[in-house]
């Protein structure tokens, strides 16, 4: 119960100087041990001392008050810029998701989210995040919209750099140019990290990114998938299309269904019969 005073004058102390309430509810806990630690360490002094730990136990006395408000105001200042860091990065997060509104549905799958950590490394937010931690940093849709479309390009060109890397390269051919080849139905790979989508092929861009995305941007092994090229190519050239054209918007629009010639026919509501897939089923 004394603690529990103490605690409480301290806070009152606290406030009495200017402390946010809210980030002396933050550092209560620490408060709490400041002063019991206080208190123990006192028993093994003498005279004045000896009696102001005696006073401790019944009331924050000033003296303890005093040797713990250095460390207690370190606590502060850290329980402060921590809050004002995270009041930051949710109003951050709030405009992005305002912005990502504006843009078609069909792009969200694709577009890096608000918790990745390339968001709050990029240049311009990160700066935003860093000290001073006071009210003059101003974050409204005014000064940071005008930054979005540039930090989604240079996101989306870094990745695409990077897998683009991944594919067989041809002396002639530029980075550029192996860029386009992510788009196209021959461009499949598997991830190495994750064990459940190592078995699913990741078959074009849109669908590593959603991937990558999906996991958070952990998953950082990936190959390409022979097994999986071969049966996208053969899927390609049975409907008469060119593998080295021929994108997955392509195959997508076609919507064509495929018959297996290995598979043994099954019974289906009575009848003998053969299960269809799409080409992403297939490959």
């Amino acid at each position: 119960m004394s603690l529990l005073i103490s605690c409480c004058r301290c806070k009152t102390r606290l406030r009495a100087l200017g402390y946010d309430e809210r980030d002396i509810a933050s550092a209560s806990h620490s408060i709490r041990k400041l002063i019991q630690g206080k208190a123990i360490y006192r028993l093994t002094r003498r005279g004045k001392v000896y009696l102001c730990k005696i006073l401790s136990t019944f009331c924050l006395c000033y003296l303890v008050f005093r040797e713990i408000k250095p460390r207690t105001e370190v606590i502060l200042r850290k329980c402060r810029n921590d809050r004002i860091k995270a009041e930051r990065q949710r109003r951050l997060w709030d405009i992005y998701r305002d912005y990502l509104k504006a843009r078609s549905p069909d792009e969200w799958p694709h577009l890096p989210d608000v918790k990745v950590r390339s968001f709050l490394d990029a240049g311009y937010f990160k700066k935003l995040l860093e000290p001073p931690f006071d009210e003059s940093v101003d974050i409204t849709p005014g000064n940071v919209l005008p930054v979005l479309p540039g930090f989604i390009e240079k996101w989306i060109k870094t990745r695409q750099d990077k897998f683009a890397d991944l594919l067989p390269n041809d002396s002639n051919e530029t980075l550029e140019a192996r860029v386009q080849r992510l788009e196209l139905v021959t461009s499949v790979m598997t991830c190495g990290t994750c064990a459940f989508s190592s078995r699913l092929p990741l078959i074009g861009w849109k669908s590593i990114c959603r991937h990558q995305l999906n996991c958070g941007e952990s998953c950082r092994s990936y190959v390409i998938s022979q097994n999986a090229v071969a049966s996208a190519t053969s899927l390609v050239s049975c409907v008469g299309l060119d593998p080295l054209t021929t994108t997955v918007d392509d195959m997508d629009c076609r919507n064509d269904r495929f018959m297996c010639g290995n598979c043994s026919p099954e019974v289906y509501r009575g009848r003998l019969s053969r299960r269809v897939y799409t080409w992403l089923e297939c490959v």
